[in-house]
């Protein structure tokens, strides 16, 4: 094996890797590790599907915002690209940053998609919802969004 090793290995990152799998396990229930991690996987899709649910109603319901992308019940990440009418995406973000919601503006890697979208020069807003979210986080956000 050591053959086809590109050169020193990655220690750090193995020793990682490993504790992150571990941590996943540790999240639900099972008779098997294998177990554990497909109920651990399992729910946090559901609560990623969960957020991403409460951000698209939510943004959807604010005047002015335009959605981009499958909605929630389809096969999807939980990530949301968006608008604001007559705002550009870079004075959302910043706006947004003011009041403590980080989030990103660009094309992100889809160049071409958000040119066709009319999007360009600034690219839209994303929004991402992790296993770490909150939804009185995602409350916030919606909350800023509303007063921009």
């Amino acid at each position: 094996p050591e053959r086809a090793e590109t050169g020193t290995q990655n220690h750090e990152g193995i020793a990682g890797a490993a504790a992150a799998v571990d941590f996943l396990a540790s999240l639900a229930p099972g008779a098997t590790w294998r177990e554990r991690l497909c109920a651990a996987f399992q729910q946090l899709h559901e609560r990623g599907d969960a957020l991403i649910t409460q951000l698209w109603n939510g943004l959807q319901e604010i005047k002015g915002v335009r959605l981009y992308g499958p909605p929630p019940g389809t096969e999807r990440t939980p990530t949301i690209a968006f608008t604001v009418n007559g705002v550009p995406s870079i004075k959302v973000t910043k706006k947004l940053a003011e009041r403590g919601v980080f989030l990103s503006h660009g094309d992100f890697y889809a160049m071409t998609v958000v040119e066709r979208l009319c999007q360009t020069p600034h690219g839209l807003v994303r929004a991402g919802c992790a296993c770490y979210t909150t939804p009185e986080e995602v409350d916030r956000l919606l909350a800023c969004v509303r007063g921009l």
